[in-house]
């Protein structure tokens, strides 16, 4: 097993970065590192040990663990097939597990406590649904799952639509990412990453980035559509429809856990409902308690207990509507 090292100040996912910025450097390539058709992947067989620091004050530092198929270890064994039924988890660096233990992940503690689940960590950070389907797209996760039916779920909060359309804030450190987008049929086409397949826009939006002019007046560009969020929700819908060719007896759902976005983020609920695509609704669940109780301070991201919290209410409301 490789094991790497890497001092860093790690980039937003989510909604988070907002409440709890800092000046970051974002190096995440220490665990991750760039695939011309996925956008970036996890680097697997892998111990990295990630270590935050500000102003001489230590945030965080823990070590993450891979497998052979580059998802974080979660810790918990299938003893002789003892649990029946997989749980695959996808999103950002709040499925990851972002500044947190192995055993302290959102996917960790739902096999916990759902003995009938394994769960698997697809999760990656600084990614968006299209860094998803472009796994599904490339991979087939019924050979890497043992178990034959389960659960398949995406991690969705609403500033990942900035994401899928690479916006100016984002461009830097999405780059490479997969370029989607819908034509004039409303069809899902994809045309390479972010830098081969609209060059000269992604050049721009990092120019108007590199000028911090967006940062002095605290603007993101474009300005966000319905036509964004209907591509976010297209991609959504793939993501179920490869999802369900791997496991077709198995359930795939969407959980929504946007936290006090701006209304300028389109609302994605009808899209899905109109589609088929099933989800769950967690927004401003975490609002319920004091953030400040749930994240890692100095950072952002969910710490151990946030990540409890949500499993916890994710199992509830999952069997609540089963």
């Amino acid at each position: 097993m490789k094991i790497l090292f890497s001092t860093y100040r790690f980039k937003k996912c989510s909604l988070f970065f907002l409440f709890f910025s800092a000046l970051t450097t974002h190096a995440n390539d220490r665990f991750c590192e760039n695939d011309e058709e996925l956008g970036m992947r996890i680097i697997p067989n892998l111990q990295a040990k990630d270590v935050k620091v500000i102003e001489g004050k230590t945030i965080y530092n823990i070590t993450y663990t891979t497998d052979s198929f580059s998802r974080r270890y979660t810790s918990i064994e299938n003893k002789q097939g003892e649990k029946k039924k997989f749980a695959i988890f996808f999103g950002c660096s709040y499925i990851w597990g972002m500044g947190v233990k192995d055993d302290e992940t959102i996917p960790y503690y739902f096999s916990q406590m759902n003995k009938n689940f394994h769960a698997y960590n697809y999760g990656i950070p600084a990614s968006g649904p299209h860094h998803t389907l472009a796994l599904l797209e490339k991979k087939k996760l019924n050979n890497e799952i043992p178990e034959i039916n389960g659960l398949g779920i995406y991690w969705y909060n609403r500033g990942h639509i900035s994401q899928v359309i690479g916006s100016a804030n984002d461009i830097e450190w999405l780059k490479e990412g997969p370029y989607y987008y819908l034509d004039q049929q409303e069809h899902l086409q994809r045309k390479g990453s972010f830098l081969t397949g609209r060059p000269y826009i992604t050049a721009f939006y990092r120019f108007l980035k590199w000028s911090k002019v967006l940062d002095i007046f605290h603007l993101d560009f474009p300005k966000l559509s319905q036509r964004d969020g209907q591509l976010t929700c297209t991609i959504l819908e793939q993501i179920k429809n490869h999802f369900l060719q791997n496991f077709a007896q198995s359930q795939f759902l969407v959980v929504l856990t946007s936290l006090n976005f701006s209304p300028s983020y389109p609302d994605i609920k009808a899209c899905l409902a109109k589609r088929h695509v099933d989800f769950l609704d967690l927004e401003n669940k975490i609002w319920e308690k004091d953030p400040q109780e749930f994240v890692i301070q100095g950072d952002g991201h969910l710490n151990a207990k946030g990540n409890y919290y949500l499993a916890k209410i994710f199992t509830e409301a999952f069997f609540k509507s089963h």
